[in-house]
């Protein structure tokens, strides 16, 4: 999880703790977050197919070659920014 805090800034891991409807919150290094209600923590899925086709979408009219191919599910290769000359 995103954690935006004085203390605490930056990803953080989320861990089950003993008292229930509390979750403990660990952070880089393992510094200690402490506990936090797990109802104040919301969950987000980002569905990789419609962002890559949105992407894809917005970019293919700026790109010099229109065929995409995805190398890995976190990277794709779009083609080549056109490059202009300069005086």
């Amino acid at each position: 999880m995103l954690i935006d805090d004085d203390d605490m800034g930056g990803e953080a891991e989320v861990k089950p703790s003993g008292t229930e409807g509390m979750s403990r919150v660990v952070g880089a290094f393992g510094k200690d977050g402490g506990l936090r209600p797990t109802s104040d923590l919301e969950m987000y899925e980002i569905n990789r197919e419609w962002l890559h086709e949105t992407v894809v979408g917005l970019l293919k009219p700026m790109l010099n070659k229109t065929a995409a191919q995805v190398l890995d599910p976190d990277l794709s290769l779009l083609g080549s920014m056109p490059t202009s000359a300069s005086a």
